[in-house]
C-alpha cells in the first residue's frame, strides 16, 4: 500500500509503520527515511545513508570508503579507481571479486587468436584437450591444448581457467562454477605475450577509466 495512502485505508489516523489508534502493523520492517516498508526481515534490511537506499545482508558486513575514488565495474563491483590502475601495471585485467573481464577485450582476443594460429604446437601436444571454464560467460568447454592461451567455445573469450573435472562430470559435461576469489585471466602467460598486445590491454584499460 503507498504509504500516502496508509492511513485512509485503515482508520484516518497518521502514524509510523504501527498505528498509535488502531495498533495495526504495516510492516516489521520500517525505514522512516525511504518510507519503505516490509514483513520479511530475513534479508537484514538497513538504511545506508551513503546509497540513499535501504540495502540488505546487514549494517555491520558493509561499510562506505570516502577517501578514495570508486569505478563500478561492468560486472557490478566496486573498486577502488586506485586499486584499478594499480591492476593495470600488473597486467591484471579481470575483477578480483568474479574474474569477470573490467573492459572490452574483443580486439584483444582477435590478435590473440592470430597469435595461437602462428605458434606451432609439439607433435606430442597436438591431440591434446584440456577443460576450461570461462570466467566471462561461466561455460565450461574442452579445447586443444594451447601453451599461449585457451579459448571460450562460447563467447570467444581467453579469459579462462582449466577446469578440474571428475570422470563423471566430464562424462556429463556439467558446468560449474570455480571459487570467485582464484584470478586466472589467464596471468601466467602474459610472459609469452608480445609487446603489441600488451600495448593494446593498456589502450584499453585507459579507455575504460
Amino acid at each position: 500500500i503507498p504509504t500516502c495512502w496508509i492511513s485512509w485505508f485503515i482508520c484516518s489516523t497518521s502514524q509510523r509503520y504501527k498505528c498509535r489508534n488502531c495498533e495495526v502493523c504495516m510492516g516489521k520492517y520500517f525505514c522512516t527515511k525511504c518510507k519503505f516498508f516490509d514483513d520479511d526481515v530475513s534479508k537484514n534490511k538497513y538504511h545506508c545513508d551513503g546509497c540513499g537506499i535501504c540495502r540488505t545482508g546487514g549494517e555491520q558486513n558493509f561499510f562506505h570508503c570516502y577517501k578514495y575514488g570508486i569505478s563500478v565495474l561492468p560486472c557490478g563491483h566496486t573498486l577502488h579507481l586506485d586499486c584499478l590502475k594499480e591492476m593495470e601495471t600488473h597486467f591484471q585485467f579481470s575483477c578480483p571479486v568474479c574474474s569477470n573481464s573490467v573492459c572490452d577485450m574483443s580486439s584483444v582476443w582477435e590478435q590473440l587468436d592470430q597469435e595461437v594460429a602462428f605458434t606451432p604446437m609439439p607433435e606430442i601436444y597436438q591431440n591434446k584437450m584440456v577443460w576450461i571454464l570461462c570466467n566471462d560467460c561461466g561455460t565450461t568447454s574442452e579445447v586443444h591444448f594451447y601453451v599461449v592461451a585457451h579459448k571460450c567455445l562460447s563467447c570467444n573469450s581467453y579469459n579462462v581457467a582449466e577446469a578440474k573435472l571428475t570422470p563423471l562430470e566430464k562424462k556429463k559435461k556439467v558446468g560449474f562454477r570455480v571459487s570467485t576469489h582464484l584470478l586466472e585471466m589467464p596471468g601466467k602467460h602474459f610472459s609469452l605475450y608480445n609487446m603489441s598486445i600488451l600495448n593494446q590491454m593498456l589502450l584499453h584499460f585507459e579507455n575504460f577509466g
